[in-house]
């Protein structure tokens, strides 16, 4: 799982979280699910991003889709 601190998000800002994953060698990576979108303040900063077992790869980005530019904290877990 990958756990992101949304502390920093402020009240008119939005930060969408999306998760791709690679099915075969060599292949793109596709997006899997709908975005998670976040808007505001959190109560509840610490945010967990289950991840499914993958031996091709997998990419967790997010972006900061209005507001400061922020540097987000991440930490994965295997």
């Amino acid at each position: 799982k990958v756990v992101i601190d949304l502390f920093h998000l402020a009240a008119a800002e939005v930060a969408t979280i999306r998760t791709r994953y690679r099915i075969k060698a060599g292949g793109d990576l596709k997006l899997k699910g709908a975005p998670v979108i976040f808007n505001g303040v959190q109560a509840e900063p610490l945010k967990n991003v289950e991840l499914e077992p993958n031996r091709f790869g997998i990419a967790v980005t997010i972006e900061g889709t209005t507001g400061v530019i922020v540097d987000w904290e991440v930490h994965y877990e295997v």
